[in-house]
């Protein structure tokens, strides 16, 4: 009897222990699953705003990936903010949620699909030419438009552009895509290359690649609204490539154009810079307040005048909205971008105004604009008038990025601002000129090197020098250094923010540890998510730049998607 006893009670505690197991592993899965809670599918319609609220544990870090572009989390807030655009109809997007506390982990993951709402006419082909030397083809493309590409009273027009394919580009071998406005006046050309896509759209009206009030002709332009009729037609020109030929890397996407069409540049990325990775403007200017000589009344024209405060479609003053100083201001997605920039002191057409003169919208310049909110950019001046050289100095005194520096939309790269080596780019004299240097550059020796970046959950590396030559004879006084000669103090200082960030997600004011040669310190981080580090003496080799948590999140091993 007795041993039958101790039997049971055996039995007993086993069965005790197993429960004990159970109820702990059950507490401990209840305890993760509530790190954050699935929202469930969500489903959009194209141009219209929303918000996803996510419940979390108070505790928790909660790193997303796999968002949409042009989709913003709010790790603070809790929070989704995304307006689709007419381009992403038609498409879902699984987007993963990574929950961390301490070692607790939880992940939840769902879809986000958009609704092709918007459909547009497609363009079809008119002729199609095969070009041996590049081994690509030229297609030009007829578009005819509807109430969304143009005004009501306009729709049924028809544009011309020319798109261009090379043999090399497939499926498994994306290749990048550049976007070429023409100037005023112009016409769609040829761009691309071996290993280049190529898009050249047509802006017959000359609207600066904007777009017109929907009562334009003949309606009262006071009871209207500013669309973006001519970008939209670019963007949907770049849809009809991306859906009918494989191969356009959409994180290699760059727009270009002089005159107008470098204004129109900047103008494209004020509404998509989801889409875009870098700008490059020739000649070009930054604000619709700055463009004189005739052009004005031709805006006005199609929008209205400025005192009748027309809105556009994302019910902002049409007139204020196309100013990058307060694009760079007020999107965070605007502020990712990177931007080259080549400008006269000498144009009449496209004035220096453009960089120096404070914008009457913000009351801050392009240029300190980009300086204050910490903006990739290269910019160079000299006194060329409205063309493409200034005298013997030539167009291209200057050394450009190389190619180790790449721009890739969903991949980090470094920014440099208030550095040692700018030149002074002045300001207004009030005589109708400008103080400052007469001709010089802004971040023309900064380099990195995009292929090493490291981007993970606790740790960010990016490989960084100045490429600087500081032999030879230094030039004439009021000429600059040529190619990537300099003769000014070394080591050269600036500011460096990291910008794009993929993995390495951090909360605003968050506390960041960073290591640079045998220096290091800590630093907050900013509240749009970038990390800036002041007054970094940089080298002349590639030497790297590290940030890391002061409290790391629990494990990097066990996440590893990509952050859009």
């Amino acid at each position: 009897m007795k041993s039958k006893n101790n039997f049971k009670g055996c039995i007993c505690i086993f069965i005790a222990v197993i429960f004990l197991q159970q109820t702990l592993a059950y507490s401990q899965t209840t305890k993760t699953s509530l790190l954050v809670t699935n929202p469930g599918p969500q489903v959009f319609d194209e141009e219209q705003s929303y918000t996803i609220n996510i419940t979390a544990q108070n505790s928790a870090r909660i790193f997303v990936s796999g968002m949409p572009p042009g989709m913003i989390w709010n790790e603070a807030e809790r929070s989704f903010d995304f307006r689709p655009d007419f381009i992403q109809g038609g498409k879902t997007w699984v987007v993963t949620m990574d929950a961390i506390d301490g070692t607790n982990t939880h992940a939840e993951s769902f879809s986000v699909t958009v609704n092709n709402t918007i459909q547009p006419p497609s363009p079809t082909i008119i002729t199609q030419e095969y070009l041996a030397f590049p081994r690509m083809t030229r297609y030009t493309l007829r578009q005819v438009t509807d109430d969304f590409l143009d005004p009501p009273a306009l729709a049924g027009r028809e544009f011309t552009a020319i798109m261009t394919v090379p043999d090399a580009a497939s499926a498994d071998n994306l290749l990048p895509l550049e976007i070429r406005l023409h100037a005023f006046g112009g016409s769609p050309g040829t761009v691309g290359g071996r290993e280049l896509f190529g898009l050249s759209p047509h802006d017959s009206d000359n609207t600066w690649w904007t777009g017109y009030n929907d009562q334009y002709p003949d309606g009262v332009l006071a009871d209207g609204v500013v669309h973006n009729h001519t970008q939209r037609r670019v963007m949907h020109l770049l849809s009809y490539m991306v859906e009918n030929y494989p191969g356009v890397d959409l994180n290699r996407v760059r727009a270009d154009g002089q005159s107008m069409g470098g204004t129109g540049s900047f103008f494209l990325a004020l509404r998509y810079a989801r889409h875009l990775t870098s700008i490059n403007s020739r000649i070009g200017g930054t604000s619709v307040h700055f463009i004189y000589n005739g052009s004005s009344p031709r805006l006005i024209q199609y929008w209205g005048t400025q005192d009748l405060m027309v809105m556009n479609d994302l019910n902002i003053n049409a007139w204020n909205y196309f100013d990058v100083s307060r694009g760079l201001i007020a999107d965070r997605s605007f502020r990712n971008m990177y931007f080259t920039s080549t400008v006269g002191k000498n144009d009449s057409l496209i004035v220096f105004d453009h960089v120096v003169k404070n914008s009457p919208v913000t009351g801050v310049s392009f240029f300190n604009t980009v300086q204050q909110q910490a903006i990739g950019h290269f910019l160079i001046w000299d006194q060329r008038a409205h063309s493409s050289s200034d005298g013997d100095l030539g167009g291209f005194w200057w050394e450009p990025l190389d190619v180790a520096s790449e721009l890739v939309r969903n991949r980090a790269f470094p920014v440099f601002t208030n550095s040692s080596a700018d030149d002074d780019v002045g300001t207004p004299d009030g005589l109708g000129g400008y103080t400052g240097s007469l001709r010089g550059g802004i971040n023309r020796y900064q380099r990195w090197d995009s292929l090493n970046i490291v981007d993970t959950r606790d740790l960010l590396s990016v490989p960084i020098k100045v490429d600087i030559d500081t032999t030879g004879t230094p030039p004439e006084t009021g000429f600059p250094p040529l190619n990537n000669y300099y003769y000014g103090v070394t080591p050269i200082v600036n500011d460096i923010t990291i910008r794009r960030i993929q993995l390495f997600q951090v909360l605003p004011n968050e506390a960041i540890n960073w290591t640079y040669d045998s220096n290091s310190g800590s630093v907050n981080a900013n509240s749009d998510g970038s990390i800036t580090i002041s007054n970094i003496a940089m080298k002349t080799t590639y030497t790297t730049l590290t940030l890391q948590r002061q409290s790391p999140v629990f494990s990097d091993s066990i996440f590893s998607s990509s952050f859009e």
